[in-house]
């Protein structure tokens, strides 16, 4: 075959091929050209997406911050309804943490059925934290300790003592004081004595497991019948005196448990930490209830709830945005 008709069947080849060619763009083009511009619009619209609930974020942390601002300058009014438009219009991790700042307030002043609204609210939000969830369930079951029935308080509360609870300590410790209210010597038993062997209890909390076992003891020992009258008065002077060593120690929580005022700000990533803190003012060591006649018992002292910012937490300052998710450390209950 001669140089020519070689260089004819190459040039021939490349025309059949560019022919080919030719038609499959003319019949798979428009399909590549559209997947090219969505793949574009979707990685657009993720970078926007992404840029929006940080902008949204940090207005809902400064918004927040200001509402608190308000309520410790004396505003009370005026930092209420900046929670309550926050509550209802603000970003998800900031609605929970007002939902509970409200209902914190609104228990202050004495308003239970706001209170346990609110925190029913947060209780059953599926999309809320772990941490601020089950702090609500422990705050309905508080409220709540004088007027439900033994049953409904011991459902409420198994939950919520479960070995990778949150919230198990002071959720243990409230269950006790429920028995105990309700005269289930064995049940309250059970659930201080647990107090005592687990790890990572708090100092004072385990200080008042010891005093409300030997309560239980007295009451027990009362209710056999097998004391004089002398002796009656003597224990009920005793029991006196361990409620009020109880509400000694009781106030003692708040150097127990420091960390717990900062576990939701880091959930919301508020813009400093130290505004969001406030979100849950009626935290652990303020949700107390009467233990007796002589003292109280807080419903809790967990220690490092900080940890949250590890799940929805997020949202930590350098982004405030990611709070929205949900998700959590649980051990926050390690103890100091």
């Amino acid at each position: 075959m001669s140089e020519d008709d070689k260089i004819l069947i190459r040039q021939i080849e490349e025309e059949v091929r560019r022919e080919r060619y030719l038609k499959l763009w003319q019949q798979y083009g428009a399909y590549l050209v559209g997947g090219v511009v969505a793949i574009v619009a979707v990685i657009g619209g993720w970078q926007w997406y992404t840029a929006y609930r940080l902008d949204r974020a940090q207005t809902a942390g400064a918004q927040f911050s200001e509402a608190l601002e308000r309520l410790g300058a004396n505003k009370k009014d005026a930092g209420v309804k900046a929670l309550e438009q926050i509550a209802q219009r603000g970003s998800p991790a900031y609605a929970v943490l007002a939902k509970l700042r409200l209902a914190g307030e609104h228990r202050e002043a004495g308003e239970t059925d706001k209170a346990l609204e609110l925190y029913q609210e947060v209780a059953k939000n599926s999309a809320a934290d772990r941490y601020l969830s089950s702090f609500a369930e422990l705050q309905i079951a508080s409220l709540k300790l004088d007027t439900a029935s033994w049953t409904e308080l011991e459902n409420r509360l198994k939950p919520l003592i479960e070995a990778d609870a949150p919230w198990r300590f002071s959720a243990r410790e409230l269950l006790g004081l429920a028995a105990y209210k309700n005269q289930k010597w064995n049940e309250a038993r059970e659930a201080y004595s647990a107090l005592l062997t687990a790890e990572g209890v708090p100092g004072a909390l385990r200080q008042r497991a010891q005093l409300a076992l030997a309560m239980i003891a007295r009451e027990e020992d009362a209710a056999g019948g097998g004391k004089k009258d002398a002796g009656a008065k003597k224990d009920t002077g005793d029991a006196g005196s361990a409620g009020d060593a109880l509400k000694k120690a009781n106030s003692a929580d708040e150097s127990d448990a420091p960390a717990a005022k900062d576990k939701a700000a880091s959930v919301a990533g508020g813009p400093s930490g130290t505004g969001t803190a406030g979100a849950v003012k009626n935290d652990a060591s303020t949700a107390t209830a009467t233990f007796g006649s002589g003292g109280t018992a807080a419903a809790g002292d967990e220690q490092k709830a900080g940890a949250v910012e590890s799940g929805q937490g997020d949202g930590a300052a350098a982004n405030p945005a990611a709070g929205e998710g949900a998700g959590g450390k649980n051990d926050a209950e390690t103890g100091k």
